[in-house]
């Protein structure tokens, strides 16, 4: 649940739980009418359909969108019309997919470094939405999307869901309750006693806060579930694993209808211990803030289906630069966002194709499970557990730092690598020191090591957090 404003969030923050239950119950029926307004039902709808088409003619709908936005970037968007120009590249000799190679590979240092050149002007009056990636890296992106592109990634999730048994369009009662593992500070961080969780009632969802997750709460987490009869869970992989371990060392099952990840890799043994806990239906989802990319995984567990509708994925090999079966990077293209067109942008995540039609009958192309950012969860002394993932949002107001990199050597001291841009300054520091502190808690030692170079794995991945305390519960 994300509470919108700076000022909003303060009074929500110092609110009773009740009144959070209300602010959670209110931002929910926002959202319970925007799922529901006709563009975004019908959006689903044609997805629905389209799921079911070959794969020429879902090549076909990409080679009409590609078409389009390739001659619209270039009529609109200074970056690409200088970036076409120098290349000897007309819209024209773009046709379809085969064409496009023609179109030089975008770096998110081009992004960063040419902001404002990818923005299209206002001219359709709508205002954009601004967002900021994860900032796995130490350095976060903002982004700029179409209040349609918004509608469109909902369309995306919610088809993913519905592959999962979980439907809005079935109605209100019909669907049965959601516990909800994310990142937001749903609960104060400085808060010691529950409920460590809120209410979101329009939209039959718990919000637990993944911040209080302790062998002491952990209890009073499972009794709210079983009580609220939670049926569907979603969230990030590292959060749920908490939960699901937890479970299986007390030797206490909680079936559900289906568990959704994503936000971060779900690695095998991750995968492993949750569906002992909660039953082998967890579906896996693949997105990022850029909208370039996303696919989910289908009730078969055989890769997961691009969104080729509304994306363009490929699968950049290290041998020959060009797409393929062999692992390599994902390089996604956006059909849907012409507020800031990222045309072939690298996404720095590893995968594969899947070869061959999965046996659920979608064409949609398939691709392997994301496994290239290692997180590690981090303990604190106070017995809590936080994803790394959670620790990514002290990170997203800065845009000083290149990367960097969180290392626990104990439970009450944390080492963060900085690689620092030159204007990175003492108050960057500060804000970034006070961010973790609160996360953390009081009695962690935050210590920052500004270095020129963080190292890669031997396979040249890079881990964002290193725990070296053992994780157990």
């Amino acid at each position: 649940m994300a509470i919108a404003g700076k000022k909003t969030f303060t009074i929500y923050r110092k609110s009773p739980a009740a009144l959070q239950n209300i602010f959670s119950s209110a931002y929910g029926l926002k959202k319970y009418f925007f799922e529901r307004a006709d563009e975004l039902r019908n959006r689903l709808d044609e997805l629905d359909r389209t799921q079911w088409l070959d794969i020429k003619a879902l090549e076909q709908i990409q080679s009409g969108k590609l078409r389009e936005l390739v001659q619209y970037a270039y009529q609109e968007i200074p970056f690409y019309r200088d970036l076409f120009d120098r290349h000897g590249l007309r819209p024209g000799q773009v046709q379809d997919l085969s064409d496009l190679n023609k179109i030089p590979i975008l770096t998110k240092e081009q992004v960063k470094a040419h902001s404002n050149r990818l923005r299209a002007p206002r001219a359709s009056g709508k205002k954009p939405f601004s967002q900021a990636t994860s900032g796995t890296t130490g350095s976060p992106l903002r982004v700029f999307l179409d209040p349609s592109v918004i509608r469109a990634e909902r369309a995306w999730i919610w088809r993913h869901r519905t592959w999962g048994g979980l439907d809005f369009r079935k109605g209100w009662r019909a669907r049965g309750w959601r516990g909800t593992f994310g990142g937001h500070p749903i609960v104060p961080f400085e808060r010691q006693k529950g409920p460590f969780w809120r209410v979101n009632v329009p939209g039959k969802q718990i919000h637990f806060s993944t911040y209080h997750m302790t062998k002491t709460h952990l209890p009073l987490y499972v009794k709210k579930m079983k009580t609220r009869k939670i049926c569907f869970i979603d969230g990030y992989p590292s959060t749920i694993f908490i939960l699901a371990k937890f479970l299986k060392s007390a030797g206490v099952p909680c079936p559900m209808k289906a568990v959704f990840t994503g936000a971060e890799p779900l690695y095998p043994d991750q995968r492993r211990v949750i569906e002992e806990v909660f039953g082998p239906r967890v579906f896996d989802y693949y997105g990022l803030t850029e909208k370039v990319a996303s696919a989910g995984e289908c009730q078969c567990h055989s890769g997961l289906h691009v969104n080729m509708e509304d994306t363009i994925v490929e699968i950049i090999t290290r041998e020959k630069g060009t797409s393929g079966s062999s692992e390599g990077e994902i390089v996604g293209t956006s059909l849907v966002n012409h507020t800031m067109p990222l045309l072939r942008y690298k996404t720095g995540d590893v995968s594969a194709c899947r070869q061959g039609t999965c046996s659920c009958g979608r064409a949609l192309m398939r691709i392997e499970p994301v496994q290239t950012k290692v997180e590690d969860i981090i303990t604190t002394a106070d017995g809590r557990y936080i994803s790394a993932s959670n620790l990514t949002y002290a990170f997203k107001p800065l845009s000083h730092i290149r990367e960097s990199q969180i290392i626990q050597e104990d439970v009450d001291s944390i080492t963060v690598k900085i690689v620092a841009q030159d204007d990175y300054s003492q108050e960057d520091e500060r804000l970034l020191v006070k961010s973790l502190q609160e996360k953390l808690g009081s009695q962690m030692r935050i210590e920052i090591d500004r270095v020129d170079h963080i190292p890669r794995t031997q396979t040249g991945k890079f881990r964002f957090s290193i725990s070296k305390v053992p994780f157990e519960l």
